[in-house]
């Protein structure tokens, strides 16, 4: 089940049906008017691996992609 895009937070840390953990670093509108979502990322099953980049700085997802691909939010 995604989670409500007005629940995606910086700070705020989310699980993917993967079991993938994503903590969001910071939310921006690019150039086009579109809200885009940076986030770190590690395994739900390795949780004392550091928070590490998982997307590419020049083209973050859109929040509505990050929505759809969080269950639900953990914290």
């Amino acid at each position: 089940m995604a989670i409500s895009s007005s629940d995606v937070v910086v700070g705020g840390e989310y699980i993917t049906e993967t079991k993938q953990l994503r903590k969001v670093t910071q939310i921006i509108q690019d150039d086009e008017g579109h809200t885009r979502v940076h986030y770190e990322c590690k395994s739900a099953n390795f949780p004392k691996r550091p928070w590490e980049p998982c997307h590419t700085l020049a083209n973050p997802p859109l929040l509505d992609t990050f929505v759809k691909d969080c269950d639900k939010k953990i914290n």
